[in-house]
């Protein structure tokens, strides 16, 4: 909930400047929901049989990685960077 409440408010702009449609920014906002589809059965496996303590970082680290990159598609004026954070 968190994630929409700050990227929807925004995300329209940023993706215009990046040179995005709206098209395209629909489909960035639905790339994290598809990202995170992918992800949860083997993290969710891979807890269930190891324990939940590196599951638990790497899943951080990689929501953590996400941001980071989207954030940092202004800087290198790409769009599908956006996407590719947003999917992580």
């Amino acid at each position: 909930a968190v994630d929409y409440s700050m990227i929807m408010p925004t995300g329209w702009q940023y993706m215009e400047q990046l040179g995005g449609s709206p098209v395209f920014y629909s489909e960035t906002i639905a790339a994290f929901p598809i990202g995170r589809l992918l992800c949860l059965l083997p993290i969710g496996l891979w807890s269930d049989r190891r324990g939940f303590r590196w599951p638990f970082c790497v899943a951080n680290l990689l929501g953590a990685a996400g941001g980071i990159t989207y954030g940092l598609a202004a800087m290198f004026r790409s769009k599908w960077l956006a996407m590719f954070g947003r999917f992580l």
